[in-house]
């Protein structure tokens, strides 16, 4: 995006009230985030149609799952090496959360159809 074309998006966004959009924008979609932090995660491990479909998948069972947002995040944190996701991820609490990704990843891994039950 050029300069312009950002201060136009931001006059826009402030004059319609949507800034949180904008920065979602720029940062991308929780979904997206995801699969670009699993395809980080193995990209150097697979061949790269292996990857792609192994992503692609691990994002399916997310979207899937119906996480609620605070999860979501912590994923998404997580998956981009946050040290505090990884920190707040150590609490029990994300027992389930954290079985269902490991889950979700060796599934995906072994055949990139698999859904989580």
């Amino acid at each position: 995006m050029t300069h312009k074309g950002f201060f136009l998006a931001t006059y826009f966004a402030l004059s319609l009230g949507s800034l949180p959009a904008l920065a979602a924008a720029e940062k991308g979609l929780p979904m997206e985030r995801i699969e670009k932090g699993c395809h980080a995660t193995i990209v150097g491990e697979y061949k790269p149609a292996k990857v792609k479909a192994t992503c692609a998948c691990v994002r399916a069972n997310y979207e899937a799952k119906d996480l609620k947002a605070e999860e979501l995040e912590l994923m998404v944190r997580s998956y981009e090496e946050d040290a505090g996701a990884e920190e707040e991820l150590q609490d029990d609490k994300w027992n389930t959360l954290i079985l269902f990704d490991h889950d979700v990843t060796e599934g995906c891994l072994e055949k990139s159809s698999y859904r989580f039950p």
